[in-house]
């Protein structure tokens, strides 16, 4: 086995075990989404559907944003720098907090939900994110 074997080896056999993390993680996300998406129109039908089906969307939308602005930062800066460390978790409490405020707002003008439900799911937002 020559030296280009070995160190290809070793590649394709450490970088399968993070890859793997990463399919089961998407897989077990769809799965739970299509779960839950079967549940809400026998529970709710149509209607409801379309309604969770957004909201669980923008859920899903402001997740990605915060932890994409977290995430993103964390592979350019010093992980280990306490400072940063700290700014980021800022960040992500003004980012979870401003995305809660904003949506609950929105849903509320919009008359997408009483007010008392898009209190529900800012907090929700603000929970999750």
């Amino acid at each position: 086995m020559g030296t280009f074997s070995k160190v290809f080896g070793r590649i394709t056999c450490s970088a399968s075990r993070g890859i793997f993390g990463g399919v089961a993680a998407q897989g077990s996300q769809a799965a739970v989404s299509f779960v839950l998406q079967i549940i809400a129109a026998r529970m709710l039908g149509l209607e409801g559907l379309g309604r969770f089906a957004i909201l669980y969307g923008v859920l899903l939308l402001v997740t990605a944003l915060v932890s994409g602005f977290i995430g993103d930062t964390l592979t350019v800066l010093d992980r280990f720098d306490r400072h940063v460390r700290f700014t980021l978790q800022l960040w992500c409490v003004g980012l979870s907090f401003g995305a809660a405020i904003a949506a609950a707002f929105v849903v509320m003008m919009a008359r997408f939900l009483t007010p008392i439900e898009a209190v529900a799911f800012s907090g929700a937002i603000a929970i999750l994110s």
